[in-house]
């Protein structure tokens, strides 16, 4: 009579000399699809990590500096998310896995063609995919700070879309300073050249903002790290950061045509990268105040 009972108690699928291993068969799959899943994820990580270290090796150590803030900063939000992680079970789901067949067309595209940036941001969706596909997208939403402060490791720089990016932040704050230089003083416009008093400069890409713009995107993608916002709250942030960089910067433009005033045009350049430093903290401190007014409605 035991032997009966204990044969209709095992799981379906195993016998009773398998004792308390429970389902073999079921084991050795998912161990197989694992590592699969492992040989596939180490291909796809070393295509993705061969261009990241190539144009890392091409750049100064100043300006790999933030990167390898952003990969200690994300490292340590990993861990501290990694302990406090709901124990919710995992719960497959369908849309989880066609967003990451999606996300790997993306980065086979971006690999093949060598457009590394799409390869780099859809190998961080294929992360974010994996994890909606096999534990369900409510432990996609947990993971999500973390993983939009990873587009802060990659290095990317003024072209693409970041060209016409810093070509909008340009010319936003070319009108934006030049009006303001106007009712001051007269100044002369011929396209991005700036003339007072015979005295010539021209607004190139370079004083576009696009430093003040990064780094204030820097700092929104650490606040929502540190305490996690809705995406809409998220967004509206990212919005006023934009809008911060050009006023900053136009204000940085604003007070080098001061100085090519009432001064030397040498005096006014060499103060034009070091107004970037001074005005920074002002405009962090502004998007603090947004920032804190966002989390706490």
């Amino acid at each position: 009579m035991s032997d009966k009972v204990t044969t209709a108690l095992l799981p379906p699928g195993a016998t009773e000399l398998d004792g308390n291993r429970g389902l073999p068969d079921q084991s050795r799959s998912e161990k197989l699809m694992a590592l699969l899943w492992t040989v596939c994820a180490l291909g796809t990580g070393s295509l993705l990590l061969a261009p990241w270290l190539t144009l890392i090796a091409k750049r100064d150590l100043l300006d790999n500096a933030g990167i390898f803030l952003a990969l200690v900063i994300l490292a340590i939000a990993y861990r501290h998310y990694r302990k406090k992680a709901p124990t919710a079970p995992a719960e497959s789901s369908l849309f989880g896995a066609g967003f990451l067949c999606l996300a790997s067309v993306l980065v086979s595209f971006g690999i093949y063609f060598h457009f590394t940036r799409i390869a780099w941001v859809s190998g961080l969706s294929m992360v974010a995919a994996s994890i909606w596909a096999l534990s369900g997208y409510r432990k996609l939403l947990y993971w999500r700070p973390v993983l939009l402060f990873g587009l802060t490791i990659f290095p990317f720089d003024d072209s693409g879309v970041f060209s016409h990016l810093s070509v909008v932040l340009r010319e936003a704050s070319q009108r934006i300073s030049t009006l303001l230089t106007g009712i001051f003083m007269q100044l002369q416009i011929k396209g991005n050249v700036i003339a007072i008093d015979g005295k010539f400069v021209e607004i190139t890409g370079a004083c576009s903002g696009l430093a003040i713009f990064s780094s204030l995107i820097f700092l929104v993608l650490l606040w929502q790290l540190i305490k996690p916002m809705k995406m809409l709250a998220l967004l509206s942030l990212c919005a006023g950061a934009c809008l911060i960089a050009v006023l900053t910067n136009s204000i940085r433009l604003f007070l080098t045509f001061i100085a090519m005033k009432y001064s030397s045009l040498e005096f006014a350049l060499a103060i034009h990268s070091n107004l970037e430093i001074l005005l920074l903290p002002g405009a962090m401190y502004c998007l603090w105040l947004g920032a804190r007014r966002l989390t706490t409605q």
